[in-house]
């Protein structure tokens, strides 16, 4: 059949006019060079932004994006060439670019041998991931595999048709290792604290439980750099396809919306080479972790933080809770008094004008950043992003009373989820066990239970920790969220 004219795709390469930028290079000299386990907006707006760069100067870097789980980005992406616009939205002005880096994309559920056999091909050099944090399949240890995780237990009873991040890859590497071909790097882009150590240690531990050699070449051979990436990426909703339409002129049934602002700093750790890689916004460092651990911390904390907070405030979006004067000043305090004390060596010279920069981008108005969407994974966010600092704080002599307000807020969403309150509808991994925790419970209660569950909280978290966010809870319970958020430190 004729291609749609009205929908995007390559037939419209080389005849648009602005607002649009189309990628600068022959999309026909492209060939592949990364598989990317997770092609969700983040990846879209993020890496694949920044391969497409550099593909002017190496076409050889193409991008095979594969989805664990959904068809739907295929279905999606496949009729239009696998091309898709990226809508920036900043302050003041929007910009549409057209991305042509993804030159294919697969449904691993549906298509595992293709998905390993893409992982075997020679011109594979890099396997990028964006899987969250839950698909890495971890135990409470944050390192180890979870081996009664139901993905990893039916990868270990059929290596062969994986569906999990560590069976897929180390599926792929395995036939590397057969025929005789160096492993690929794995370049994980998830929100995770050592995400490069944190893979390798998954993958070894899986490749452990299949028995022969295989653990042995990948501990000689395997590089996993860490990396720290950072875009805002809100879902994108039907008015911004309308945009998309009325500036364009075409349809695009899968853009990504973001704000301006990109920075992506990594390792580099590339035995087979990598794309040319001289954006603005890429930093290579040999260490990656203080910038992962401030990003972390401030951004996704904050973040995480306002979220909760904005929801009980009944705010929908950030830049609308940001607004909000009680909660910005509450949000400063976090970072400020307790947040920024936590981290150690710091990778700016001036924190405080990095955080008054990510305020400018939780303030951005055209960007429509739903609070369930940063609330979402809570049990597997905030170990990293705030209780890690609390800890921290606590050893240092210090009551991390803002923090803890944070995570009261958190329960507080769960106890209204638990209780079926609209606009409350999380999802969580742990959604079962937390329902259950502080379902029908009073705030000392629910402390009591959602502590006791050792996938988030340890034994240390006790005392203070537990009795800073009992009093919060109640506080939230008796005069709501602004009330508590203006409590000083004691």
């Amino acid at each position: 059949t004729e291609p749609d004219a009205l929908r995007l795709g390559p037939h419209l390469l080389g005849t648009q006019e602005p607002p649009v930028r189309w990628p600068d290079y022959s999309r026909d000299r492209v060939r592949p060079g990364i598989v990317h386990l997770g092609i969700g907006a983040f990846h879209r707006a993020h890496q694949a932004v920044y391969v497409d760069d550099g593909l002017k100067a190496d076409p050889s870097w193409g991008i095979i994006g594969v989805s664990l789980r959904s068809t739907a980005t295929r279905d999606a992406l496949a009729p239009q060439g696998n091309l898709y616009t990226v809508l920036t939205r900043g302050p003041e002005a929007d910009s549409f670019r057209v991305i042509g880096s993804v030159i294919e994309t697969l449904a691993a559920r549906e298509q595992p041998e293709r998905v390993v056999a893409r992982l075997a091909d020679p011109d594979t050099r890099i396997v990028s991931l964006t899987v969250t944090e839950k698909g890495y399949c971890r135990d409470d240890s944050g390192f180890e595999l979870d081996t009664v995780h139901p993905d990893i237990a039916a990868d270990l009873r059929n290596p062969s048709a994986p569906r999990s991040m560590p069976g897929t890859v180390v599926a792929g590497l395995a036939l590397r290792r057969d025929r005789g071909l160096p492993p690929f790097t794995v370049l994980s882009c998830d929100n995770l604290p050592d995400n490069g150590k944190v893979a390798r240690s998954v993958l070894l531990n899986y490749a452990a439980r299949i028995g022969s050699s295989l653990e042995g070449w990948m501990e000689n051979n395997l590089r996993c750099p860490s990396t720290m990436v950072d875009r805002i990426v809100p879902a994108t909703t039907s008015n911004e396809i309308a945009r998309l339409i009325e500036a364009c002129g075409f349809r695009d049934a899968l853009p990504v919306v973001a704000e301006p602002f990109s920075q992506w700093v990594m390792q580099d750790d590339f035995p087979l080479g990598r794309p040319a890689w001289t954006s603005p916004g890429i930093t290579f460092v040999d260490d990656v972790g203080a910038h992962e651990e401030m990003k972390l911390r401030l951004l996704n904390g904050s973040h995480s933080a306002l979220a909760y907070a904005g929801l009980l405030a009944g705010h929908e979006t950030a830049a609308n809770a940001f607004a909000n004067e009680a909660l910005r000043r509450f949000l400063t305090r976090l970072a400020v008094d307790e947040l920024i004390v936590s981290l150690g060596t710091l990778p700016v010279s001036d924190p405080l004008a990095y955080l008054g920069r990510l305020h400018e981008r939780f303030a951005n108005p055209a960007i429509r950043h739903p609070l369930l969407q940063i609330a979402s994974d809570g049990s597997q966010k905030l170990p990293q992003r705030l209780l890690t600092a609390a800890r921290i704080l606590i050893r240092k002599g210090r009551l991390p009373c803002a923090t803890a307000v944070a995570i009261a807020a958190w329960i507080q969403c769960w106890r209204l989820a638990a209780a079926g309150r609209d606009g409350f509808a999380l999802s969580d991994p742990l959604a079962d066990s937390l329902r259950a925790a502080v379902d029908g419970k009073e705030p000392a209660a629910a402390v009591t239970s959602i502590f006791a569950l050792r996938a988030i909280f340890s034994k240390e978290d006790q005392e203070p920790l537990a009795g800073l966010v009992t009093e919060a809870l109640e506080v939230i319970q008796a005069r709501g969220i602004a009330a508590a958020a203006a409590v000083d430190p004691a």
